[in-house]
């Protein structure tokens, strides 16, 4: 009996010599390892005892927990890789680009990718422009508007009779529409164009179509509709009381305008004139243009002041100003504040200019109202 168990002993140990050549596996040897969906590994195989593998994400992606296994009799260790942060149980869906753009590329969007939003015709983002994916999640989690969208668009109002707009509907942000007058003898005076800014008009209204012998008297006629205005200079003062007045006044020196059909006959005053390259010539001598200016004020702390007040006039001054807490209307001075300093208790209500010289008050006014110019 006890040689028969050795030769049968004998027989198993070949048996499993046997197996392990017939196998090509030693018994050190480790398995093919679970790869995560998205993962890729850099060693193939076989397995032997110290072998290592190195997992991998594609794109930007990077391994969530355990990068690498090494075998190690047999056995993985760790036993298991990581998931890619990019991969799809991670992964984000596809934003909604903003109204009037697109996305910058159509993924997939895995963790760590980031879309930016791009505007069409020019337009650009108001708001959120790029958003990332954070493990299935967008952050920021929406986008902010384009410029182009219905959202910042402005409708082209009505044109007031006797104007004609250059555009008419639905503009889009940073668009303009211009006015012109439409019957003869007349000037624009005021706005001659709005812009569409972000939905809102800038000014938000435009002027109006005046008989060109309301703003003063034609001196001169180029027999092409352009001509030289001497404008007129008027005041109006009412006082409302408790310190408040309000105050409509027009002014200015000369200007040129182009009047749709004109027929007038310009009283010249005794003087030659001319226009070249745009200037104006009294005589053979170039005068400036210095425009027309109108409008109605507002005047809350602030006294008339009489002819007689002792304050001299300014010369060469136009339209309204304030000095030393007197203000003048072309050049004369009409009010004189009362209680305290500064340029507070002002307000402009319809005001405009015509002419490219003439400023019309300066931007630390407080203004309660439209101001123009």
């Amino acid at each position: 009996m006890e040689y028969f168990r050795i030769v049968n002993t004998s027989k198993m140990i070949a048996l499993v010599l046997l197996l392990g050549i017939v196998s090509g596996m030693s018994s050190a040897d480790c398995p093919p390892p679970n790869v995560p969906n998205g993962v890729t590994i850099d060693n193939q195989g076989p397995y032997t005892d110290g072998s290592t593998i190195n997992g991998r994400c594609p794109g930007n992606g990077y391994i969530l927990g355990p990068s690498s296994m090494t075998c190690m009799f047999g056995f993985w260790a760790p036993s298991f890789l990581g998931q890619c942060s990019n991969g799809q149980q991670n992964s984000c869906p596809t934003p909604q680009p903003p109204e009037g753009g697109r996305l910058s590329s159509e993924g997939p969007f895995g963790s760590g990718d980031t879309v930016n939003a791009v505007c069409e015709d020019g337009g650009y983002v108001i708001g959120v422009s790029s958003m990332s994916c954070v493990f299935g999640r967008w952050a920021p989690s929406f986008f902010g508007a384009c410029t182009n969208s219905k959202r910042y668009s402005c409708q082209v109002p009505s044109p007031k009779p006797g104007m004609a707009l250059s555009r008419d509907g639905t503009l889009k942000s940073d668009e303009t529409v211009e006015a012109t007058c439409t019957e003869n003898m007349k000037v624009l005076v005021g706005i001659r164009s709005m812009t569409c800014v972000l939905g809102h008009w800038a000014p938000n209204q435009l002027g109006d179509c005046v008989d060109v012998n309301q703003l003063g008297t034609v001196v001169y006629s180029d027999g092409n509709g352009q001509v030289i205005i001497k404008f007129r200079n008027g005041t109006d003062i009412s006082d409302l009381g408790n310190g408040e007045l309000i105050i409509k006044y027009s002014g200015g020196g000369y200007g040129i305008e182009q009047v749709k059909g004109y027929t007038g006959t310009p009283d010249s005053q005794g003087s030659t004139w001319s226009i070249q390259n745009g200037m104006i010539y009294k005589d053979g001598v170039q005068i400036p243009s210095v425009g027309y200016s109108y409008g109605t004020v507002k005047l809350s702390g602030y006294k008339v002041l009489q002819p007689n007040s002792g304050i001299s006039s300014i010369p060469g001054m136009n339209g309204v100003s304030v000095r030393n807490n007197v203000v003048y209307v072309n050049g004369v001075p009409v009010a004189e504040r009362t209680a305290g300093i500064g340029l507070g208790g002002i307000s402009i209500h319809n005001m405009g200019t015509i002419g490219s010289n003439n400023n019309v008050f300066g931007s630390s006014f407080n203004n309660n109202d439209n101001f123009y110019y």
